[in-house]
């Protein structure tokens, strides 16, 4: 799995220290006053990251193992006829 798309991201709110502390604030704040809200989102954004990582996770093998097949159906006598 690539990782580079999360490095990019943690490089990014190390970068911007204000809008990381923002982030964090909403967060803590929405934790705190809005408590039900918060869990229920936290909860829908991890099932969608879940959702997410499967489809591409198998559309992954999907495509690993049509390219297996496809190098199969390649017979070592056809370039000796040409």
């Amino acid at each position: 799995m690539d990782f580079s798309i999360y490095n990019d991201i943690l490089s990014y709110f190390q970068g911007n220290i204000l809008l990381t502390m923002a982030v964090i604030a909403v967060i803590i704040v929405l934790a705190w006053k809005e408590p039900k809200f918060f869990f229920g989102s936290l909860f829908i954004a991890f099932l969608l990251i879940g959702v997410f990582y499967l489809i591409s996770y198998l559309s992954d093998t999907g495509y690993s193992f049509k390219k297996e097949l496809v190098q199969e159906k390649k017979l070592p006598f056809y370039n000796e006829k040409k």
